[in-house]
Formats: C-alpha cells, sequence, structure tokens
C-alpha cells in the first residue's frame, strides 16, 4: 500500500478526528481509510489513534508523527503539483469559507483579481455568517472574526476590524442620542445573532470597562440587514466599520458613544496544520495581507 496515501489518510483522520468524515473529504470508503491507518500503525509498530465507538483522538505518539508528517505531506504535493506548470504558478481547488458581508464587499473581488493574476486556481468561495471549521468541513482557509476553535488550526490575522454603535439622524432626533453604553437599554437596538457575548455589549472607555444588556427589537445572522434596518431608523446597532462606512460618510447613520468603543476585532484566516506549506494558501495569504493592509473601508 502507498506509504504517501496512507499519510495522508493518516492526517485527515487527525484533523477531523473522524475516520468517516476523513472518508468523506478524501472521496474514499471508510473502510478504505481505515485500512490505509492501520497499514501505517503496522509499518510503525505503535498505534496512532485511541478509537472508542464516541471519539477518534491521536495517542502521543500520534501527536508527534503528525506533527512531522504534516510538512512532509504539505512538501511532496507542492512538488507535484509544480510539474510541467513551475512552481511560481499554483494551480488547482482553493476553497474558502467567509462571513457573508466581508465576502461580498470586500473579499469576492479580491479573489476575482487574484484568479486574474493566477488562472490556473479553481477559487470556490462559500459565504455563511457562522463560525466554521475548516478541517471538519473541507475548507483550506475560513476567514472569519473568531478565534481558531482547535489546536490543529492556524490563526493568521489579516487586518482590524473596528467597530461602532451607530443610528439613523432621524432616530436620534426622535428617542434622542446616549451618551453612555447604559443608556443603551432604554433604546431600541438591532442585535447579531452570532455576537458572542450575546445581548450583552461590552465597552471599553477612558474610565474603564462597561456593559450593557440591550433589548433587541430587530435581531437577524445578517450584517448587511442589521445595516439596512438601522439606516431605516430602526433602532441602534453594533457595526463594522467595513459595512457602515459608506452610511457613515454619506450621513444615513451617525456614530454614538465616541468615547466608548467595543472590543477591536481581527479578520484573521484560519486553516488546518496541514495546509501550512502549501503554495496556494501561502500565495492567498500574502495576497490577504497586501490587499488589506491599510484596512481600505477605513478610509
Amino acid at each position: 500500500m502507498d506509504r504517501f496515501e496512507s499519510l495522508k489518510a493518516f492526517i485527515r483522520v487527525a484533523e477531523t478526528r473522524s475516520f468517516s468524515e476523513a472518508a468523506r473529504q478524501l472521496r474514499l470508503s471508510k473502510s478504505v481509510v481505515t485500512k490505509r491507518v492501520a497499514q501505517l500503525e503496522r509499518q510503525l509498530d505503535t498505534r496512532l489513534f485511541h478509537r472508542t465507538t464516541r471519539q477518534v483522538r491521536l495517542t502521543d505518539a500520534g501527536s508527534a508523527y503528525y506533527a512531522r508528517a504534516v510538512p512532509v505531506v504539505a512538501e511532496i504535493e507542492d512538488m507535484d503539483s509544480a510539474v510541467g506548470g513551475g512552481a511560481a504558478e499554483p494551480r488547482g481547488a482553493l476553497r474558502i469559507a467567509a462571513p457573508t458581508s466581508f465576502g461580498t464587499l470586500h473579499l469576492g473581488p479580491a479573489l476575482c483579481d487574484l484568479q486574474k493574476r493566477h488562472p490556473r486556481l479553481q477559487i470556490e468561495l462559500i459565504l455563511n455568517d457562522r463560525v466554521v471549521n475548516p478541517v471538519n468541513e473541507g475548507f483550506d482557509v475560513a476567514i472569519q472574526d473568531a478565534p481558531a476553535a482547535s489546536p490543529l488550526l492556524i490563526e493568521r490575522r489579516i487586518a482590524p476590524m473596528r467597530r461602532v454603535v451607530c443610528a439613523a439622524p432621524a432616530y436620534l432626533k426622535a428617542r434622542g442620542t446616549p451618551k453612555h453604553p447604559l443608556d443603551l437599554s432604554e433604546h431600541d437596538c438591532i442585535q447579531y445573532s452570532y455576537l458572542s457575548t450575546g445581548n450583552v455589549w461590552v465597552f471599553e472607555g477612558r474610565k474603564g470597562k462597561a456593559s450593557v444588556a440591550i433589548s433587541p427589537r430587530f435581531t437577524t445572522n445578517s450584517g448587511e440587514v442589521m445595516r439596512h434596518a438601522a439606516s431605516h431608523g430602526n433602532g441602534i446597532a453594533l457595526l463594522p466599520t467595513l459595512l457602515a462606512g459608506p452610511d457613515l460618510r454619506r450621513g444615513r447613520l451617525t456614530a454614538i458613544l465616541g468615547d466608548w468603543s467595543p472590543p477591536e476585532l481581527w479578520i484573521a484566516a484560519v486553516y488546518p496544520q496541514s495546509h501550512r506549506a502549501a503554495v496556494k494558501v501561502r500565495l492567498l495569504l500574502d495576497y490577504l495581507l497586501e490587499r488589506f493592509d491599510d484596512a481600505p473601508w477605513e478610509r
């Protein structure tokens, strides 16, 4: 049995913690993946996984072997992809997950330009506002504003994501402008379903920290819907400037609570350790860092 194919099966099982999911992503039967891992264990004369009916996890020997196997497999795959095309020209499928608003407004156009530079890349962009685990769902890279959810994932920051509290001028004229975060409890607020702190908005200011439990009048998992609701007077929203910027510049939204700031978030690329040496992934990360170096939505 091919040692290289056994290594790939081992790495995918280690990252997904599932023989079934590894088989699905590799487009193989579960029995084939199981046989490849078993063959590798026999060759090494050591157990790589603890297996129970409920979970699959690496042994200590398996963890050490995984760390050594990942760069070896990535290097071989890069060498194979370079044959006939030259190492300078990346090729193949690049599957990316990203939040809907950022993907539509900024990442989508950036990827279109990237593909013009490198026409052999086959780009698939999936937009979804929930946190995606790229290992479990078969993505090369996930763009998100949440920390990496697994030690088998690498996180690389791309650009800061500043957020502002804002509302339509008509709403503020009718209801008054909050001067302190605690004043938000008396206002109609527009809530993001996936906010990590739930209905509690957290702020930092010169006088310390403040948090307030808001009463949402409108709740949605879409940043674009939040922006529309806020600009049309439905209430006060906590929005990233990459989304609210045009409305702030044109006066359709007004930023408030200027002495208080929500904690800064980062747009980050999260990807499996097994992808860190892949030419196409390195290319994407370097390109995004260059493209979004000065956070163009802040201009």
